[in-house]
């Protein structure tokens, strides 16, 4: 864990770090988690969470802001559905996401929400517009002979695990790597454009915790123009709806 400057003011690496770890494992508890700032950067963060809703980063009513250069996993199992997403926004503009390395289990890798679920997230927030989601690395672990769960079985990603999922308007998806998820990218508004990434293994089943591949749904969604252009997907199983 190295820097986090909030506003333009370095915080402490062994602060933060005393965070983390308080942070990690308490239910409904995010590690980083903002509301209503702009201008603030988390970078060369190595952060791991294994307890529904304890997102690694949270960002919600956040603006300008740069999260970028970090390594954010949620690869435990969680008992039943819950497992958390790795980096989360909500009602976000001008946010640069880029050169992370996101892993997750059950979960979405990279979720721009307009859902005010659980947790802090209740507080506000919403559609998420102008961000920058750049060059990260998103997968999951599930079928992976290691990642098995309480009764001994490796289950394939689920319906809950999207690689980029982005809910809003004129985002920008560029050159990011997803393999083993449920869903590669979605976006579900108008004006996104979504390019040059490369996407594999998209795969899996609806039911969390089954083991048959039935197929991901889609290795892309878009709606109305959205440009969607020189992606690469490879070695899939989709079988939409």
């Amino acid at each position: 864990l190295a820097k986090m400057e909030l506003n333009g003011i370095s915080v402490d690496k062994k602060i933060l770090e005393e965070e983390r770890k308080a942070n990690m494992d308490k239910l409904d508890t995010p590690i980083f988690n903002f509301f209503n700032v702009s201008s603030i950067s988390i970078s060369n963060c190595d952060l791991f969470s294994n307890a529904t809703r304890s997102y690694p980063i949270l960002l919600n009513t956040v603006n300008n802001s740069n999260v970028f250069n970090n390594r954010v996993k949620t690869t435990a199992y969680v008992t039943g559905w819950g497992h958390p997403s790795a980096i989360v926004l909500s009602g976000t503009f001008y946010n640069n996401i880029s050169n992370n390395n996101v892993i997750t289990n059950d979960s979405n890798g990279i979720y721009l929400t307009g859902y005010l679920g659980g947790g802090n997230m209740g507080q506000g927030g919403g559609v998420n517009a102008y961000n920058f989601i750049f060059n990260n690395t998103v997968h999951s672990v599930r079928g992976i002979e290691w990642a098995v769960d309480e009764d001994g079985k490796t289950p394939l990603p689920s319906s809950f695990t999207y690689g980029i999922q982005v809910m809003g308007a004129h985002n920008d998806i560029i050159n990011n790597t997803i393999y083993n998820v449920y869903r590669g990218i979605g976006a579900t508004q108008s004006g996104n454009k979504i390019i040059g990434n490369v996407l594999s293994r998209i795969h899996g089943t609806w039911y969390s915790g089954n083991t048959n591949d039935d197929g991901g749904d889609y290795a892309i969604y878009a709606t109305t123009n959205s440009i969607v252009k020189e992606n690469i997907i490879s070695d899939s199983n989709i079988n939409a709806s």
